[in-house]
């Protein structure tokens, strides 16, 4: 199961940001981030880390972890 896409969506309140990753099975799951500096956080997650997990295997959870670590640190 590939991630196909990742979405973000975040309420109009601006306090809550909640994440949508979708297969290319069609399996999807949601996640909510830290409320803390959400603005930052859209931008890390839009240039940064999004691209780089796209099409990667999501059982494949170290690799995961592996390409958001490189990329953010």
């Amino acid at each position: 199961m590939k991630i196909k896409t990742v979405s973000l969506f975040q309420h109009q309140t601006g306090r809550f940001l909640f994440v949508r990753i979708l297969t290319e099975d069609g399996i999807e799951g949601w996640g909510e981030c830290s409320p803390m500096q959400i603005p930052i956080l859209v931008t890390i997650l839009q240039s940064a880390i999004i691209p780089r997990v796209i099409g990667l295997e999501v059982c494949e959870c170290q690799v995961l972890e592996q390409r958001i670590e490189n990329e953010l640190y």
